[in-house]
């Protein structure tokens, strides 16, 4: 029998958490201690410095996670009906919204859209998700496990949005904060369902663009404080309960059966 020699920090939890930590507080020190500030220097409109950031930003993660983790992020599109339903379903939807607004300033909201759905889901879904789920069902794959996984990963994923403080209101970023922890779950599931980084950053877009479009064509701002407008705990409750609850749908009820387990696990334990 032929075993494989891993790295020491690869079998040693302790040592991986603290390289996960540790590539999170790189990222997160880079992206709001330099790339931020420089960006405020630059002689560019909101809607223009938010393109740049979210673009460097997806730069920022890649070579992370070349250089530190490793993880293998996965973007193969089985294409079955149910996946071209969802994004035939999508392109529609987002038709309804842009149907009546200024076309001047389609591209580059789409284009800024996109590169935060990417940004966002390379970090959590694709980096934070996918190493937690290799590692925390690397022994066994229950649903406890899964469950804990996708819970941390939305958690992290909410948390990030702390950062809105300097720009909004305390109630609005709370409730942007339990929304997304529901948001976190809703994609995480879409990931281990599909095992496609495609789908949760179409489905992340879908969710994205109609908040951005609207609220730049109705303001004229990209500040995430003009994005919020009436918002209660409560409200945002209900929305997070609703993004769980599709959540629970999507992930099929035998684990093996979704696609993110059976290849990762595949691949951490290839045939002899």
């Amino acid at each position: 029998m032929i075993t494989q020699n891993k790295p020491n920090w690869v079998n040693n939890p302790r040592k991986w958490i603290w390289m996960l930590v540790g590539f999170i507080i790189i990222e997160k020190f880079l992206e709001n201690g330099i790339l931020v500030p420089v960006l405020l220097k630059l002689p560019f409109g909101d809607l223009t410095s938010n393109i740049l950031y979210k673009g460097i930003e997806v730069l920022l993660v890649l070579g992370l996670n070349i250089w530190l983790i490793k993880q293998k992020l996965y973007f193969s599109v089985n294409v079955t009906l149910k996946t071209t339903l969802f994004f035939l379903f999508g392109i529609v939807y987002i038709s309804l919204f842009i149907s009546s607004g200024p076309v001047k300033l389609l591209p580059p909201i789409i284009l800024w859209t996109l590169l935060t759905a990417i940004s966002e889901e390379l970090l959590f879904r694709g980096v934070i998700f996918g190493d937690l789920f290799k590692r925390l069902t690397q022994r066994h794959l229950t649903k406890r496990s899964v469950a804990i996984t996708i819970g941390l990963s939305s958690l992290l994923f909410s948390l990030q949005h702390l950062s809105n403080l300097a720009n909004q209101s305390l109630l609005d970023t709370v409730c942007q904060m339990i929304e997304t922890f529901g948001m976190g779950i809703l994609l995480a599931a879409i990931y281990v369902r599909t095992g496609s980084l495609i789908t949760t950053i179409f489905a992340h877009f879908l969710i994205d663009f109609p908040i951005l479009y609207l609220s730049q064509i109705s303001t004229g701002s990209t500040s995430t404080a003009n994005m919020s407008g009436n918002v209660s705990v409560v409200g945002s409750i209900i929305v997070a309960i609703v993004y769980a609850l599709v959540g629970i749908v999507v992930i099929r009820s035998k684990l093996a059966n979704n696609k993110l387990p059976a290849i990762t696990h595949t691949m951490e334990n290839p045939a002899n």
